[in-house]
């Protein structure tokens, strides 16, 4: 399986000491386009995990260009390392896959897939009879102490009793996922017994003595299982591969769709640099679906395992709401640990729960953040009123440019850039030190006039193809302004405004001046909730008379049946777009539309 082979060639690229740095120069030396990467880069906020992450599930789809790089074999990874000079990853890689006895040619051709620049979705990996496929030769070494997680298969294993936790670890059941690498002999490679980054972080250890738990309850709630889906995959908590396996059902019982969805949440986990923003994504995931008292239940026994639990998930209600909850389910809301208060009257108090030194000083750093929200927002309440001169106060403006800079950050890429609260000055710096091999620039949390400061600069830079913009208040005003230069750019191929950056009035003028461009390949407009149907005729316009635009993703937003209805007339009629992505609450008015036969494989749904 896709998911089997993505988290073991994962785990081996990291026991071989591979940079993820260099994630997208090993898709391009793998075979896939650099289109493909790009949209990666620009999809996942530049996030270097999940785009090595996402890079490989391509390669082992063997999209664009794999099969004539060698195809997705060790012997195609391991030559693509040693070009890339990195010789010592490469002879770490050879060591383990000889033990293993691995073929030297690429197992045969099945019709190649579409890739994420043809299709957004990865296709499940071909392989031959005989020849081992990657799955059985880059397994994570054991662990003795974890207890056992369900296997991925396509029938319902028989439910056995839940692990119990124990003190000896040499009386842990085995993980059949585990095996390691042997050689002729059946000896143990002594380097596969080396423990996996995060593989034993208390949200790991949490989820992995929740996962029976977790998988029984869905399994009883199928309603539920597309929501949980979509969500972990929006939260980049699930792969593609996993996301579209799921969400097909063919020939998947309730339990293996819920077998995979967590099993492969839990190998996130074991991988991921920062498993506790993992956790927080999935207890979040639950809460959103109704879920609460399972979302309150990990995230007690996580407080159990020493882990920190972000006081922002706690203050959700821990009842359920809706009858989500199975008669037979064990789901009863969690028990309060002993807390320290400041009064025992009934006046409602802010409670902290002092269970050690760490979690003071992250309860300290959370509220931290928050003052810091706060204080982000003041400010950029006080700049709309002088902005509007209902404030003229040049002293305080001053002293809020000063902390911008004091705030902002700027990080560099091999070939990209990427700004947070910047202030003038910064922006300045970093349009005067960008070279022809910075391609994309990701701006992050940027008032209006500093937006219009950089947008107006870098769309005249013929070098730039993908700009990311996020949590950024792009208003009309901004985008009349730098109208004549988006409909003149010839170079921009990707523009990602997401993350509540656009609403209504912004979406109506960007469509005017994108009408006539012709090189803006791909339109990403998702999650801004103050999208709605009154920006849908506009969107419907663009895709009549734009023979350009291939990808438009609009889902996280709040456009209607009514809106996708006019969307869905205007798709009719355009043959150049390859992909529209709308939100999944629509994929029923869809499928009823009489001719939706004919437009059915360019729809994806969230």
């Amino acid at each position: 399986m896709i998911l089997d082979q993505l988290i073991n060639v994962l785990n081996l690229l990291k026991r071989c000491g591979f940079p993820q740095r260099r994630w997208k120069e090993l898709g391009l030396t793998l075979g896939l386009h650099k289109n493909t990467l790009d949209a990666m880069e620009v999809t996942l906020h530049g996030d270097v995990f999940r785009c090595l992450l996402e890079c490989l599930s391509q390669w082992l789809s063997r999209a664009d260009n794999v099969d004539s790089k060698g195809g997705a074999t060790i012997n195609s990874l391991s030559d693509a390392l040693k070009s890339m000079n990195e010789t010592a990853a490469a002879d770490k890689l050879d060591q383990e896959s000889s033990s293993q006895k691995m073929p030297k040619s690429p197992p045969p051709v099945a019709p190649k897939p579409r890739s994420l620049s043809q299709s957004g979705r990865s296709q499940p990996l071909s392989t031959a009879s005989k020849p081992r496929p990657l799955s059985q030769t880059a397994q994570p070494p054991p662990t003795a102490s974890k207890p056992r997680r369900p296997s991925l298969t396509t029938q319902p294993p028989p439910k056995a009793p839940k692990p119990r936790r124990s003190q000896d670890s040499s009386s842990a059941p085995h993980d059949p996922t585990a095996a390691v690498l042997q050689d002729k002999e059946g000896k143990k490679d002594p380097s596969s017994l080396e423990p996996m980054e995060g593989s034993m972080s208390p949200e790991y250890i949490t989820m992995k003595e929740m996962l029976a738990d977790l998988v029984d309850l869905l399994a009883e709630n199928a309603p539920v299982i597309s929501q949980i889906n979509n969500h972990l995959f929006s939260s980049d908590l699930i792969p593609k591969a996993v996301h579209v396996t799921v969400e097909s059902t063919a020939g998947l019982t309730p339990y293996d769709r819920t077998n995979k969805i967590f099993s492969s949440v839990l190998a996130t986990l074991e991988c991921h640099p920062n498993p506790n923003s993992v956790f927080s994504s999935l207890v979040t995931s639950l809460q959103k679906v109704g879920l609460k008292n399972m979302a309150s239940k990990l995230m007690e026994k996580l407080k159990m395992k020493g882990g920190h639990v972000d006081a922002n998930l706690e203050q959700q209600p821990s009842v359920s709401e809706g009858p989500l909850q199975p008669v037979g389910v064990t789901a009863q809301s969690h028990t309060p640990q002993p807390t320290i208060t400041g009064s025992q009257s009934s006046t409602p108090t802010t409670v902290i729960e002092l269970s050690s030194k760490d979690e003071v000083a992250a309860n300290i750093g959370g509220l931290n953040s928050r003052f810091a929200s706060l204080d982000s927002n003041i400010r950029d309440e006080f700049e709309e009123l002088v902005e509007k001169g209902k404030v003229k106060l040049k002293a305080e403006v001053q002293v809020i440019e000063s902390n911008r800079e004091e705030t902002g950050e700027v990080k560099w890429g091999s070939d990209s850039v990427s700004l947070t609260k910047p202030s003038a000055g910064q922006c300045q710096e970093v349009i005067s030190q960008l070279t022809d091999s910075h391609r994309t620039i990701f701006l992050r949390h940027l008032s209006p006039d500093i937006v219009y400061l950089m947008m107006s600069q870098v769309l005249d830079i013929r070098t730039i193809k993908g700009i990311g913009i996020f949590n950024t208040k792009i208003t009309i005003d901004v985008i009349l302004l730098l109208s004549h230069k988006i409909t003149n750019n010839a170079s921009l191929e990707i523009l990602s405004i997401s993350a509540d950056s656009i609403s209504d009035d912004g979406v109506i003028a960007l469509t005017q001046s994108l009408i006539n461009n012709k090189t803006i390949t791909r339109l990403l407009l998702h999650n801004n909730p103050d999208i709605t149907s009154s920006s849908a005729q506009s969107l419907a316009e663009l895709l009549l008379y734009n023979h350009t635009l291939s990808y438009l993703y609009l889902f996280g937003t709040n456009i209607d049946t009514d809106g996708v209805l006019v969307l869905m007339e205007s798709l009719r009629t355009n043959n150049t777009l390859w992909r529209l992505c709308l939100d999944y609450k629509h994929k029923q008015t869809c499928y009823s539309l009489p001719y939706y036969k004919t437009i059915e494989n360019r729809l994806y749904f969230w």
